[in-house]
């Protein structure tokens, strides 16, 4: 595994937060991180994995940048690149994931990195042939995504999750940890690519 303090990241944070690289590789090389020093495992270019509702989503990363709001909330944001459809054309697309210091990591004490919302791909498995076969089957899936392609008719009876997000610059007490709103229905879908990549990734 290459060292990943190798790789560098635009932060707010004096330079007295950050540890000693050798502090650093003591912490990831054992599978754990600290809040201030997430930046040090998401290399620019690395894979990264996601899990939405169970299932994998592969990303690669861009970059990471951290941001602190008047509630006291720390945040590092993490900016992924993956392929997608608008609807019309495929192509890629970034995803933003916030990794909450109060949710994920607990003040200064280290966590595991497998449990952040979003972590490399080299901290899920070293195993090649268990990569080789996730991409195998996401491949799969996304070619599956894409026979929808054009005017396609299906019915759906079940939940659905509410996936439209509040603007940057909006706050609330109540979305602290929120992972969506779920709504039991029944819908019809004509070729709406507003439903369909709820199921895309699944």
């Amino acid at each position: 595994m290459s060292d990943p303090t190798s790789t560098s990241s635009s932060t707010s944070w004096s330079p007295s937060w950050v540890p000693t690289t050798r502090d650093s590789k003591a912490m990831w090389q054992k599978g754990h991180i600290t809040y201030e020093t997430l930046w040090s495992v998401f290399k620019p270019g690395s894979l990264l994995i996601a899990f939405e509702d169970s299932h994998p989503w592969l990303l690669r990363c861009l970059r990471t940048g951290y941001e602190v709001y008047s509630t006291a909330n720390a945040i590092c944001h993490v900016y992924g690149e993956y392929t997608d459809f608008d609807g019309k054309t495929f192509g890629t697309t970034t995803q933003e994931f916030q990794i909450r210091q109060k949710v994920s990591l607990n003040g200064l004490h280290p966590g595991a990195i497998n449990k952040l919302p979003i972590f490399p791909l080299v901290y899920w498995t070293k195993d090649e042939k268990k990569i080789d076969d996730l991409k195998r089957r996401l491949q799969v899936r996304g070619e599956a995504f894409k026979e929808t392609d054009g005017v396609a008719l299906r019915y759906y009876h079940g939940m659905a999750k509410h996936l439209r997000e509040p603007p940057r610059n909006y706050y609330h007490a109540s979305l602290e940890g929120s992972a969506g709103l779920w709504i039991g229905f029944t819908v019809h879908v004509a070729s709406s690519p507003y439903i369909i990549p709820l199921l895309r990734r699944h």
